[in-house]
């Protein structure tokens, strides 16, 4: 196990912790730090336990987005994080899977297409980089 990844695991549980045990009122400054970003690079990386703090860390902020809740989620949705929870609802764990279902049915489930993540192709095991550099993400206005 490389030191690199020791160090990229243990930074899956900080933004975890932060997402779970952080006010209401730290989402915002969450989303503005690249957290979203972030977190879709945890989903697509290999080892179950970053995927699920990954996963635990989006619940958490989409719980806590309150006001928020629609600019947070159309950020989920421009960072392609959807397609990601799609993919991971095929997961051979099934925590994996469960958590991305609810995640996609609490939050992203509409009149159109109340069973979004039911109809997902299977796709490739692509996409395992895990960095946390900041992109240049769109500003929450509040």
């Amino acid at each position: 196990m490389s030191s690199t990844f020791v160090v990229q695991k243990e930074c899956s549980w900080a933004i975890r912790n932060f997402a779970m045990v952080g006010s209401p009122d730290m989402v915002p400054f969450f989303v503005q730090v690249s957290g979203i970003a972030v977190i879709k690079c945890m989903l697509g990386y290999e080892d179950t336990q970053v995927v699920l703090n990954g996963l635990e860390a989006l619940m958490a902020t989409l719980r806590g987005a309150g006001d928020h809740l629609e600019r947070i989620s159309l950020i989920v949705e421009e960072e392609g994080i959807l397609d990601l929870l799609e993919k991971l609802q095929c997961s051979n764990n099934s925590s994996v899977a469960d958590e991305a279902f609810t995640i996609t049915d609490e939050y992203f489930a509409s009149e159109e297409n109340p069973r979004l993540g039911e109809l997902m192709p299977v796709a490739g095991n692509g996409g395992n980089a895990f960095s946390f550099a900041a992109p240049q993400m769109p500003t929450l206005t509040l």
